[in-house]
């Protein structure tokens, strides 16, 4: 098999809340809203994060996304009242993760080795 990216998806219960908040988190409306229970957010390296209503599976999601500066996005954070629930600190990566209103959970990680 050939694979030339890759979705990741987050449910959500609620579409239109669960839209508002990522809205908030990424400073930006989705990129795509193909059809009305879902919205995508495209990344410039690469991926898309789809937000998908799923009342059965909503609260079960889980998702890392890349950054450059761990530093920025905790910085980020504490402006939007949005709690980093655990830190993680390695000679690899350093890491945060958030959940959203539903439980889905997001982690953030800069790879210190450049990956």
């Amino acid at each position: 098999m050939n694979f030339k990216n890759v979705y990741a998806g987050i449910m959500t219960s609620d579409i239109e809340k669960g839209l508002e908040w990522y809205i908030n988190l990424f400073d930006r409306k989705s990129d795509y809203n193909p059809m009305k229970i879902l919205h995508e957010w495209d990344f410039p390296n690469g991926g898309v994060l789809q937000l998908v209503e799923d009342k059965k599976r909503a609260g079960s999601s889980s998702i890392t996304l890349l950054v450059d500066n761990i530093e920025k996005v905790k910085e980020n954070l504490a402006k939007k009242n949005i709690k980093a629930e655990q830190q993680t600190n390695s000679e690899i990566a350093k890491t945060i993760t958030i959940f959203d209103p539903e439980n889905n959970r997001i982690t953030f990680a800069e790879n210190i080795q450049g990956r």
